[in-house]
C-alpha cells in the first residue's frame, strides 16, 4: 500500500471521522481520470482495518500496509471488502456485491464496499446499486469514484458525501515526476502534460531506449513454444513497479505495445485472408485489454491468456 500524494486533507479527514467514530454510510470521490481517487478509497480501506496503525506526531494515525489484513486488502483478499468497476461489471456483479455486503463480517468489523467509475455503470446496474444506498447496512461503508455527480449520476451523488479529489499544484507535480525521472526538464513537461493528474503523468515516464526494448520483449511474446512464451512474459514483468498508479500506467503500456505488434501483423498478412482470420481470436482478447485492467485481472494472466490464443 502506498499512501496517497496530494490528498493529504481528505486523508487527514477520515483519519478523524474513523478515530472520532463519526464516519457516514457512503462517500463518493469526484475527480479527472489519474487524480487518485481510487488511491484515496484504498487508503480509507486500509486505515480502518490496519491492526498496526503508525500515529504520526501530530495525531494523524496511517496504516502500516504491511500487517496480515493491509495485505489482504492489497491483494484484493479481504471477505468483508468488495469491489466492483463500473466500466467493466454489469448488474449480476452488482447485485452479488450487495448480496456479499449484506452478510454478517467474517470479522466482526466493518463491511466495505467498492464501486470504481460509478459514472460508468448501466442503468440496471445503478439501479440494483441504489438499493445499497437507500438501505443502510449495520458497519457497512459505501466508497464510489466518478469523474463527476451530474445527471444521470444526481440520483446516486445525492445519498452520498461527496468528496472533491483536486489536481495537483503543478509545483508539486513535477517535484513527485523528478523522483522518477533524471531529466528535471523532461519531468517538468510530463507533469504540465497530466495537468495535475499523478496518474497520466506516470504513465509518460517509459525512457524512449526502455520502450524500444519493451517493443522487442513483446514480440517475444508470441514467438516459439508456450515455454518460450512464459519466459518472456517474465522479462516482460519482471520491472514491474509498485507504486499503485504505476502498476496501472505499465499494464497500460503493455497492452498499447501488444496492439502495436498487431497492426504490424495485419498489415503483413493483409494478402493472406486465411491468415488473418487465423488471427481473429487472438485480437478478440486483445480488444479486451481495458476490461482486465478495470477488473483488476493481473497483468500475467491477461499476458498468459493473449500468448496462449497467438495461432
Amino acid at each position: 500500500m502506498v499512501e496517497p500524494i496530494g490528498h493529504d486533507a481528505i486523508l487527514r479527514a477520515f483519519d478523524r471521522m474513523i478515530t472520532g467514530n463519526r464516519l457516514g454510510h457512503a462517500y463518493l470521490f469526484v475527480g479527472p481520470t489519474g487524480v487518485g481517487k481510487t488511491t484515496v478509497m484504498d487508503w480509507i480501506a486500509h486505515r480502518l482495518w490496519c491492526v498496526d496503525l503508525i500515529m504520526q506526531p501530530d495525531g494523524y494515525r496511517v496504516p502500516c500496509g504491511v500487517c496480515a489484513t493491509c495485505r489482504a486488502i492489497s491483494q484484493g483478499t479481504h471477505p468483508d471488502i468488495r469491489r466492483v468497476v463500473g466500466d467493466a461489471d454489469g448488474v449480476d456483479a452488482i447485485r452479488e456485491w450487495r448480496t456479499a455486503l449484506q452478510r454478517t463480517s467474517l470479522f466482526s468489523g466493518w463491511k466495505i464496499g467498492m464501486v470504481e467509475s460509478v459514472d460508468a455503470l448501466s442503468e440496471s446496474a445503478g439501479n440494483a446499486m441504489l438499493k445499497m444506498l437507500e438501505e443502510p447496512q449495520e458497519r457497512t461503508l459505501l466508497l464510489l469514484t466518478a469523474r463527476h455527480a451530474r445527471a444521470p449520476l444526481a440520483t446516486i451523488a445525492s445519498r452520498c458525501a461527496l468528496v472533491q479529489c483536486h489536481r495537483m499544484p503543478a509545483a508539486v507535480l513535477e517535484r513527485v515526476m523528478r523522483e522518477r525521472v533524471d531529466d528535471p526538464e523532461v519531468a517538468a513537461n510530463y507533469a504540465q502534460e497530466a495537468e495535475g493528474c499523478l496518474g497520466r503523468a506516470v504513465r509518460r515516464c517509459l525512457p524512449e531506449e526502455r520502450a524500444r526494448e519493451a517493443q522487442e520483449d513483446v514480440a517475444m511474446l508470441f514467438q516459439g513454444s508456450m515455454v518460450d512464451r512464459l519466459h518472456a512474459i517474465e522479462r516482460v514483468l519482471h520491472a514491474a513497479p509498485e507504486h499503485r498508479e504505476a502498476v496501472r500506467a505499465e499494464y497500460v503500456q503493455i497492452i498499447d505495445r501488444c496492439r502495436q505488434y498487431a497492426r504490424i501483423l495485419v498489415r503483413r498478412e493483409a494478402g493472406h485472408p486465411h491468415r488473418v482470420a487465423a488471427l481473429l481470436p487472438w485480437l478478440r482478447v486483445l480488444a479486451q485489454g481495458e476490461r482486465y485492467v478495470a477488473a483488476h485481472c493481473p497483468p500475467r494472466t491477461f499476458l498468459e491468456t493473449l500468448s496462449a490464443c497467438y495461432p
